[in-house]
């Protein structure tokens, strides 16, 4: 802990006590305050990009994220090598997406977020991370992928993953088939370019973990994976991890839905959209290239169990898609 406190010492802070959070974040508590220093995995170019995202935020006044620090005008400090960043501590619940309270309070953020998320800073700074016009593009490689696992799973007729995946692949295909021609029918190339002009950004990683609740309102931390997409992106993926287990569905879709457009409301087009994103099968797909492409290492069992989960995941995807269309007027 000594490293960790002669840091903070060189950022202005006189630690009363740190407590390491995870193996590169520490709580480090001072009679000012308490704050979070994280050593970062990220280079400089991308914690300058999350740092004007988030000046950008604070500037219009969104105020429901942990703010950043500076030091000596940077957004790090660079000690042998490694980038560490302080953020001021949000202090709060985690966040239980099975807690339709907790769930309100972070599409009501999220809403928000996406209402002053929009900045042309951040398109002239890095247009390598322009996502808009990229969908149609990553829907049509994935479904290459889950068709060349097809036909690898077939020669694998022992493998109980690759018995699994067969047995499901059919109707998840079809799936995928449906959700880009979907999305290649919606209005997503004119509102893609709509969220272009305005340099919409997203915060990317909306899990539970991400959310801290406060009695009437949640903070979003950890803007590490932000990137310029449109915003419904992000709601796509706060629907798909608050829905995953399949329980109180039509609860969870009207605290999402409400709380989201009561902040920011969407015409039936980005509805169009979001649909179009939700059907296809991520879920599976990914999990395939971590089996078949050797992407992760885990054990024989660990995969088995996972494919389970993931069917049983997808199995609920069915149930609730037709409450959200209803939810939405999309029927």
């Amino acid at each position: 802990m000594e490293k960790i406190r002669s840091i903070a010492l060189e950022w202005g802070l006189e630690p009363k006590y740190i407590k390491e959070i995870k193996s590169n974040v520490w709580e480090i508590d001072t009679s000012e305050g308490s704050y979070a220093l994280k050593a970062s995995t990220l280079k400089k170019e991308k914690l300058e990009f999350i740092a004007t995202a988030q000046r950008h935020l604070d500037a219009w006044g969104f105020q429901n994220f942990a703010r950043p620090l500076t030091y000596q005008g940077q957004p790090w400090l660079n000690r042998d090598g490694i980038l560490y960043t302080l953020y001021d501590w949000v202090e709060g619940e985690k966040c239980d997406f099975d807690d339709i309270h907790h769930l309100s309070l972070a599409a009501a953020a999220l809403g928000r977020l996406h209402l002053y998320s929009r900045s042309q800073e951040l398109l002239s700074r890095d247009s390598a991370r322009v996502a808009y016009y990229l969908w149609p593009e990553k829907l049509a490689r994935r479904t290459e992928d889950l068709e060349r696992f097809q036909a690898i799973a077939a020669g694998e007729h022992s493998d109980f993953f690759s018995k699994m995946y067969l047995g499901f692949c059919p109707p998840l295909l079809e799936k995928a088939y449906r959700s880009r021609r979907l999305l290649l029918s919606s209005s997503y190339p004119r509102l893609a370019a709509e969220d272009y002009q305005v340099g919409a950004f997203i915060h990317y990683d909306v899990a539970a973990r991400n959310f801290i609740i406060q009695p009437k309102e949640a903070y979003l931390i950890d803007f590490d994976y932000c990137t310029l997409d449109m915003p419904v992106v992000d709601l796509m993926r706060l629907i798909k991890r608050s829905l995953k287990y399949g329980g109180n569905c039509e609860a969870k879709i009207n605290a999402i839905v409400d709380n989201y457009t009561a902040a920011r409301p969407l015409a039936k087009e980005q509805w169009e959209v979001l649909y179009a994103l939700l059907l296809f099968p991520q879920k599976y797909w990914r999990l395939a290239v971590r089996y078949y492409d050797c992407e992760a290492s885990w054990s024989k069992e660990t995969f088995d169990k996972k494919i389970r989960a993931v069917v049983r995941e997808l199995e609920n995807e069915d149930k609730w898609l037709p409450i959200l269309r209803q939810k939405v007027g999309l029927e």
